[in-house]
């Protein structure tokens, strides 16, 4: 049951963290895209993407869960020791669960991933108040 809610949740974190937190701004083309396609779009992420964005979700999850356990609380040593755990597991079994190639963009989402880049270059050239 621990391991089950654990999944869970970190499925549910997944999730939420994917598209703001997760993904280069060329891999958001991609999100978009597929949110738009029937055949994804009711999809969950979790099922999409592959362990590469789990372990960049691990790397940032003290950002992502802030001040949400404290060190000594016993739940903050629980859910601790369980990743522990699963990145353990991930590592034992990398050369299964990691891909080891990658599909390049199609034409939709170079269009979008172009429009991305633009919005990202005005923003550095916008300058800030002071």
């Amino acid at each position: 049951s621990e391991w089950c809610d654990m999944a869970a949740g970190i499925a549910l974190l997944f999730e939420q963290a994917l598209p703001f937190r997760l993904l280069y701004p060329p891999e958001q083309a991609q999100v978009a895209v597929m949110d738009g396609l029937e055949e994804y779009k009711d999809k969950p992420k979790i099922e999409l993407y592959g362990c590469e964005f789990l372990l960049r979700m691990f790397c940032q999850l003290p950002a992502i869960i802030g001040d949400i356990y404290v060190e000594e609380d016993d739940i903050g040593k629980v859910v601790t020791a369980k990743l522990n755990d699963f990145v353990r597991f991930l590592n034992k079994n990398q050369s299964t669960l990691f891909a080891q190639s990658y599909r390049r963009h199609n034409d939709l989402e170079l269009v979008y991933e172009r429009k991305i880049e633009r919005r990202e270059a005005l923003k550095r050239k916008i300058p800030q108040p002071h």
